[in-house]
């Protein structure tokens, strides 16, 4: 498939069974299906890195501190 705009796709790396894995390996999958996509992955920085490392990749972007924030607000709630 391809198309001249580009698709980025933010994905919970950390929803999984597998945790990051099968987020990055699907992400690794669809890129090679579809030219013009990004991944932003979200969860936990350290275990992405890892995994992507182990990949040898070093296209991805990883944010963490969102969950971070979603998880003081779901405690706060909780309280």
């Amino acid at each position: 498939m391809s198309n001249s705009k580009e698709i980025i796709i933010s994905i919970d790396a950390m929803g999984g069974d597998l945790g990051p894995q099968a987020a990055i390996d699907g992400a690794i999958i669809a890129s090679k299906k579809v030219s013009n996509v990004k991944f932003i992955f979200f969860g936990n920085k350290k275990k992405i890195d890892f995994y992507i490392k182990k990949k040898n990749l070093k296209i991805f972007i990883i944010l963490s501190i969102l969950v971070k924030l979603f998880q003081m607000k779901r405690n706060q709630l909780m309280h």
